[in-house]
């Protein structure tokens, strides 16, 4: 198992995230990456976050996407969600509110 709360230890999750995209199974990808995000001391957890959200996206989450995009822009003011990230999660709302 991998500890909690280490920094080295969200390497491991992004790895394990980077592993289960590749196999197609977006939703483990898209936990694991998160799993780095939480960990406060990764120094580059916004891109831990950008790659759960993308994830979710893919495996047609919208609620957990919006729910990390909205965490990533509470966290990191300055980082934004790249335009083509927002646009697919818009496209995502578009689809779950439509009739």
């Amino acid at each position: 198992m991998i500890p909690p709360g280490k920094t080295l230890s969200a390497f491991f999750w992004v790895r394990l995230g980077s592993v289960a995209e590749a196999q197609g199974q977006w939703s483990q990808a898209a936990e694991a990456y998160k799993q780095a995000a939480d960990i406060p001391d990764y120094p580059i957890r916004a891109a831990a976050m950008l790659d759960a959200i993308r994830c979710y996206i893919e495996a047609g989450d919208r609620p957990a996407a919006q729910a990390m995009a909205d965490q990533l822009a509470s966290t990191d003011a300055e980082l934004q969600v790249p335009a083509h990230l927002e646009s697919q999660l818009a496209e995502l709302n578009a689809e779950t509110l439509a009739p």
